[in-house]
């Protein structure tokens, strides 16, 4: 990372990503997961000329450095310029959730939606804001609706999962997981979660079978500490 010690916007202090906010799976996990679907939402053939997108450019490229801040300056100015862009609502509500700044990710990525109804990423991405807000109600409304508008979003199940499981909705959250594996195998925080289920469901020879293969994919150092402990519980040498 190369940036310019002159910039007034990146000498200020970075805020503090606030883990603590989290129910579960650290922050730069699913911040990268939710920003990485975000931009897939670029047009291949849209004109990324004029100043709006510029600006746009230069945010993403100050989030992929890490310079959060900065980032969310350049997308104010893309929002002054161009205030009807769905996207740019997005990106910025992407850094302040990645800020831990839950209450201007939620009134982005609900201006996303009202500008573009039919993303079914902006309602995953807003459902995982009100998920890490405790409201789970409204979580599930939209990831119910992520679903609705694209029945293959492996990703709307696996969060949809986390909510059955928080309120105790075992068989629904293993359906979901389930779903969610059939779809991405290789996302390791879908087998996490399952052991859970199957754990809190008294099989345990699925737990570990999930808690290992997480491990075999490859989670964060987070994910991976949490699930050696609960191998570790059910008597099982990580």
């Amino acid at each position: 990372m190369n940036d310019s010690n002159s910039n007034p916007v990146e000498q200020q202090k970075q805020p503090k990503v606030r883990k603590s906010i989290l129910i579960s799976c650290a922050v730069a996990v699913a911040a990268s997961i939710i920003f990485a679907l975000v931009v897939s939402f670029i047009p291949s053939g849209e004109d990324t000329s004029g100043d709006a997108n510029e600006y746009v450019s230069l945010g993403m490229q100050a989030y992929y450095n890490g310079s959060y801040s900065e980032a969310i300056s350049y997308f104010d100015q893309a929002v002054s310029l161009d205030p009807e862009t769905a996207l740019t609502y997005a990106l910025r509500g992407e850094v302040y959730y990645t800020m831990g700044d839950m209450d201007d990710a939620l009134t982005d990525f609900t201006k996303s939606i009202e500008l573009e109804p039919d993303n079914y990423v902006y309602y995953r991405s807003r459902g995982i804001v009100y998920y890490n807000m405790s409201e789970m109600d409204n979580a599930l409304a939209d990831f119910n609706q992520a679903i609705t508008l694209q029945p293959d979003f492996a990703h709307a199940y696996y969060w949809r999962a986390k909510v059955y499981y928080q309120s105790g909705e075992m068989n629904q959250a293993l359906a979901d997981l389930n779903h969610s594996i059939e779809l991405n195998p290789d996302y390791a925080y879908s087998y996490q979660y399952r052991g859970m289920v199957y754990r809190s469901l008294g099989d345990t020879e699925q737990a570990i079978a999930d808690f290992q293969m997480c491990l075999t994919l490859n989670p964060d150092d987070e994910v991976r500490q949490d699930v050696e402990g609960y191998l570790e519980e059910l008597g099982v040498t990580p």
